[in-house]
C-alpha cells in the first residue's frame, strides 16, 4: 500500500472478528500522503457495514467518488 497514489477509503468495524479493526488501521497507516480516508463503525460484523449503515455507506462512497471527479 505504500505506493498507492489514488484515493483510498478504508471501511472497517470494531466488531469485525474476521478482519479486526487494527488491520484496517494498519492499511490506512501504511498509505503515504493525505489521499486516504478511514471510516470505522462500532457494531458491524464482517462485510455487514453495507447493511447496518446503508445510507452512511452510500454517502461515504459518493463522497470519495466526487473527490476523484474534481
Amino acid at each position: 500500500m505504500r505506493n498507492v497514489d489514488i484515493p483510498v477509503l478504508i471501511i472497517n468495524s470494531k466488531a469485525d472478528t474476521l478482519t479486526p479493526y487494527f488491520m484496517g488501521r494498519d492499511i490506512f497507516d501504511s498509505i503515504r500522503g493525505n489521499n486516504k480516508q478511514i471510516w470505522t463503525v462500532e457494531d458491524s460484523e464482517h462485510a455487514m457495514v453495507w447493511i447496518d449503515h446503508n445510507q452512511e455507506y452510500r454517502d461515504k462512497v459518493a463522497e470519495l467518488l466526487n473527490s476523484i471527479e474534481k
